[in-house]
């Protein structure tokens, strides 16, 4: 039988030592056997072959005919028909035929296109011998054999000879893909891994661009290699021989990116279906999902291979797995390839970071052993290459074994699972360099998010480098467009140092020489890393990398209530006790008045206000500057809100504001001193007049157009005036916030009426655009009765030149509800004009109240005046 004859080079399999009868002849005479014996097989309906003497010297006379030049395209076409017939029945010719047809049309002939097909109709219609079907064992092996010969080198005259070429030995592979799934004997196993290995080798294993067959053929030789290969796994153990001849052929065609892909794509679909069966057969769709955004698009892209995998049993996939890991060898072998090696080396450790982000992502038990099997027995390999001991020729290679080996050994472990000293000992070594380097840094710092949460021993000599690179990361602008993977990244490893520092607050760090001083402890770099947080808030555009700031924020604030500030690193910004929680409460408030942050930053941000109520509450007698200040801010948040557009008026908007409001009650609540100033006062009741009625409570409402009555747990109804359209209405939201604070309000006037009497809050409000000196200002005072009611009267003091006469908005708001009305003067004296004309500022006493509740009516007689002296609005 004939034999491909590097399949005996590398002995996989033994010549037949009769050799083939027609070898005699000259290549015209064995045409002239081959042709007709191949059309009366074509053309039998029924099985003219029935003793396997007949069967065997059938199968010389086909393998002579698949060994021909590519001048004879037809015969070989004939050829191949029969034998993928006999081989594999009706199994592969669904999957042969669309084949053909596509590998003819690139030949661009038409005539050879129609040809094409009536071949592929004919062989589906070869019957196949009883002697075959009857001694299959037999068969099978020597059926695959003569397939070898296909893909022997020939000379091809023509590119469409070439093309012609191509398209037959894909054919053959497709042919030779289907045979596991016809349940052959172990023997035609054995034989169809070591001829499919022996083709692709022949091919794949000459330099590129050498041999043009085995450019067009690459992917299909490597889809069908793993394809037979995981098919054969499910009922056939491969000798360790024959695993490593695997071995010893791929590392011949790594100088092929395609090897290292298609490795890539097997290692990473046995990966997945590792994890499920950890996980059960019951994994959910979403857990899938994260798998598959943990791989890419590698794994998604071939099906075949993975429904390969998923038929394995579970037991043969952790063999399978970790033979196949390990195919390509040492990778530092690669650099024998020259000018390619940086390349190559690149996609390998891509493969590996894909194996070890999936198995990282799954904290089993099963997977941390995975995990530490990987460690053990890739660090030899890794460590040489992440040192940088091949040049800078290989830095991404070089990048990508520093980010596998941070992964590793930054892994969650078994608690009997030590590593040695002395791999640590290298690996804190390779940190401290790369740290210095802004390629590696950014390494470093992606795969060590975990670094400080297993307590490694010794971790502790990295504090003061990796605080510096977070420094020169976080305490800049991120540039435009860029991925906030990196900074996100850092600030996992900043919320870890928190824990870790406060933890182990007095172990000692080893002598910087950079930095003056000795003896500083781990304690001491929380300032510094408070201080970091601080800068990066300012500049920080990602809105998670926002609320991750300002929890860590939060956590720093709460140990240096718990543990008192420590402030002898000379790099961190010393202060008096408290300093932290007093900077971080007045520069959140004031990104929040000036930032236009998104609701669940916004929500955040007033969440770690709250969070920072305690340990103000102890601190405000001596930093009342402080918390006014912070009031302030809260204030001129809410009431940017709520003047915001009408369009841009939304649920999460009314959210914003809401939390707003419970904010400012919030720290009135604990921080009652502050209500002691007047001005904080006054700018409180505004925004609480501004959130129970919608309008701008220094009269730039449109108070003169219309009102708006509402009644708790009735209907709205709307009144309007005699001029202009009706005012917005805030939420029921928003009006019970603002009430809630309205009535906290009013429950304080005991609290610091010692100091202050705020019964009557009076303040002027100029006009704005008004040139002429006789120009007046609209006059507010506010009236809190009992506690729980507001009184709000506003003055519209007359102008000159102008035709309507002084006006009067009164609005009161209590448990039941608010009312609004406007009463305005027509026609009056000048002796009645005074009446509404600027009042001297009045001390405060209560009889303000009734004074300026009861302006008595004047001229009700109606002479020299209209006669009715107030028109009520409703």
């Amino acid at each position: 039988m004939l034999l491909h004859p590097w399949l005996v080079q590398l002995q996989l399999l033994k010549p037949d030592a009769a050799g083939c009868v027609l070898d005699v002849f000259a290549e015209g005479q064995q045409v002239a056997i081959v042709q007709p014996v191949v059309s009366a097989l074509r053309s039998s309906p029924q099985p003219v072959l029935t003793r396997v003497e007949q069967v065997q010297w059938m199968l010389e006379c086909l393998g002579k005919g698949l060994s021909l030049p590519l001048a004879h395209h037809a015969l070989l076409r004939d050829c191949l028909a029969v034998c993928t017939q006999w081989l594999v029945g009706d199994t592969a010719t669904a999957t042969i035929t669309p084949t053909t047809t596509t590998a003819t049309t690139t030949a661009s002939s038409d005539d050879n296109e129609d040809a094409d097909a009536t071949a592929a109709d004919a062989a589906t219609a070869i019957p196949t011998p009883d002697a075959i079907s009857a001694n299959k064992a037999l068969f099978q092996p020597l059926l695959i054999q003569q397939l070898s010969v296909l893909f022997a080198p020939r000379q091809a005259a023509t590119a469409e000879d070439l093309n012609r070429h191509a398209a037959l030995c894909k054919d053959a592979l497709l042919a030779l893909q289907a045979v596991p799934s016809t349940h052959p004997s172990p023997a035609a196993l054995d034989v169809l891994m070591r001829v499919v290995l022996g083709v692709t080798d022949a091919l794949l294993s000459q330099p590129t661009g050498s041999s043009p067959l085995a450019d067009l053929l690459g992917e299909e030789l490597l889809a069908c290699l793993f394809s037979v290969w995981l098919g054969i796994l499910r009922s056939f153990e491969p000798s360790a021989a024959l695993w490593q001849a695997l071995s010893a052929c791929m590392r011949r065609w790594v100088h092929r990116s395609i090897v290292l892909q298609a490795w890539t794509r097997v290692c990473v679909a046995l990966t997945v279906q590792m994890i499920k069966i950890v996980n059960g057969t019951t994994a959910s769709t979403s857990s899938s999902s994260e798998q598959q955004s943990a791989v890419g698009s590698a794994a998604e892209a071939d099906t075949p291979h993975r429904e390969l995998v998923q038929a394995l049993p579970p037991h043969v996939v952790a063999p399978a797995w970790r033979s196949l890991v390990h195919l390509l060898g040492n990778p530092a072998d690669y650099v024998r390839l020259g000018d390619a090696a940086p390349e190559m080396l690149h996609l390998y450790f891509q493969c590996v970071q894909r194996v070890v982000e999936i198995l990282v992502a799954r904290r089993s038990t099963w997977i941390v052993v995975r995990t530490k099997t990987l460690l053990r027995e890739f660090h030899a390999w890794l460590l040489p290459m992440a040192a940088g001991t091949f040049g800078p020729a290989f830095a991404k290679a070089q990048a990508l074994a520093l980010g596998i080996l941070c992964r590793l050994t930054t892994a969650p472990r078994c608690r009997t699972d030590t590593l040695s000293q002395s791999y640590l000992a290298q690996f804190y070594t390779l940190l401290l360099d790369g740290l210095q380097q802004d390629n590696l840094q950014q390494t470093i710092l992606e795969n060590s998010v975990d670094l400080f949460n297993y307590d490694l021993p010794g971790s502790h000599i990295l504090l003061l480098p990796l605080i510096r690179s977070l420094r020169r990361l976080l305490c800049k602008a991120p540039p435009e467009n860029e991925e906030c993977s990196l900074r996100h990244a850092a600030l996992l490893i900043a919320s870890s140092l928190v824990c870790f520092l406060s933890h182990f607050r007095s172990v000692t760090l080893p002598d910087d020489p950079s930095a003056e001083g000795t003896g500083r402890t781990a304690g001491s770099l929380l300032p510094r890393l408070a201080h970091i947080c601080e800068g990066a808030l300012a500049l920080e555009t990602d809105p998670v990398n926002i609320q991750m700031l300002l929890n860590i924020l939060l956590m720093l604030v709460l140990d240096e209530c718990v543990n008192g500030a420590e402030t002898t690193d000379a790099e961190a910004p010393g202060g008096k006790p408290g300093s932290l929680v007093l900077r971080a409460t007045v520069a959140i408030a004031g990104y929040l008045e000036k930032l236009s942050w998104p609701l669940a930053v916004t929500l955040t941000a007033i969440e770690t206000l709250f969070g920072f109520l305690p340990m103000l509450t102890t601190l405000q007698f001596s930093n009342a500057s402080v918390l006014k200040e912070t009031i302030v801010s809260l204030c001129n948040f809410v009431t940017k809100q709520i003047t915001q557009p009408a369009r841009r008026h939304t649920k999460a908007l009314h959210t914003m504001i809401v939390a707003g409001f419970h904010c400012i009650n919030g720290f009135i609540s604990k921080c009652a001193s502050v209500m002691h100033d007047d001005a904080i006062v006054r700018l409180v009741l505004e925004v609480t007049i501004l959130g129970l009625t919608g309008e701008q409570a220094d009269g730039s409402g449109s108070h003169n157009s219309s009102a708006w009555v509402i009644t708790k747990g009735g209907p709205r109804q709307r009144y309007t005036g005699s001029a202009g359209p009706a005012i917005s209405s805030p939420s029921f939201r928003v009006q019970e916030a603002a009430s809630l604070l309205l009535k906290h309000i009013g429950t304080l006037g005991n609290r610091f009426r010692a100091q202050t009497d705020i019964d009557v809050v009076e303040k002027e409000y100029l006009l704005e655009g008004r040139s002429a000196p006789l120009a007046v200002a609209n006059r507010m005072r506010y009236f809190v009765v009992d506690g729980i009611t507001v009184v709000c009267v506003v003055l519209h003091t007359f102008e000159p030149g102008s035709l309507d006469g002084p006006s009067l908005t009164f609005i009161s708001r209590d448990e039941n509800g608010k009312f609004v009305w406007k009463a305005s003067e027509k026609l009056l004296s000048e002796a009645d004009r005074r009446l509404f004309s600027p009042i001297p500022a009045q001390s405060h006493s209560p009889t303000a109240v009734s004074d300026a509740a009861s302006l008595p009516p004047r001229r009700l007689d109606g002479s020299g005046c209209a006669p009715q002296l107030f028109e009520p609005a409703c």
